[in-house]
């Protein structure tokens, strides 16, 4: 389930000072990018200047949290996260182990650490090497979900904004 949902509030800001919001993941290959715009033009345009939001100073108070679309993605996250650290490689005679740190803040339920795997250097050697294709995808992803955006404004706010950075 998503932090914020779990928790009944946004996930408050990493930095009180300021809130910032990454920029819509640019298309790895001309070739994808290419197939995507003809697919997907209406979404193209729609999400072609969400650059980089920066909120100074923001007002952290906290009024009509409910559960929105974008929690929907950031479940699908962690499902993602979760198979990629407990999943082993058929035929892998060695697996990689999974670190404590991970296993415990996959499965406390006591709190909600989870948000401390969305950092970079926690994100380190969590899964089978075998899985290190899905591991630079994940944190990708990550950084699309460390702010909550419950205080984003403009596109950054779109309900389909997660949805379209994990296309």
């Amino acid at each position: 389930m998503a932090r914020a949902v779990r928790s009944g509030l946004p996930v408050p800001p990493i930095f009180a000072r300021a809130v910032i919001f990454d920029p819509m993941p640019k298309i790895e290959t001309e070739e994808i990018s290419r197939l995507y715009n003809k697919l997907h033009p209406d979404r193209v345009l729609k999400f072609a200047e969400a650059n980089e939001l920066v909120i100074r100073n923001p007002d952290l108070t906290v009024r009509g949290h409910r559960h929105e679309l974008r929690h929907d993605a950031e479940s699908v996250f962690w499902l993602l996260l979760w198979w990629g650290i407990h999943a082993c490689p058929r035929g892998n005679e060695a697996p990689s182990t999974i670190p404590a740190f991970a296993w415990t803040i996959m499965t406390t339920t006591s709190s909600d650490p989870r948000g401390g795997l969305l950092l970079k250097e926690n994100c380190e050697n969590i899964m089978d090497t075998q899985y290190d294709v899905l591991h630079g995808l994940l944190l990708s992803l990550a950084g699309d979900l460390r702010t909550d955006r419950y205080w984003a404004t403009g596109i950054h706010a779109d309900p389909e904004f997660i949805h379209e950075a994990f296309q």
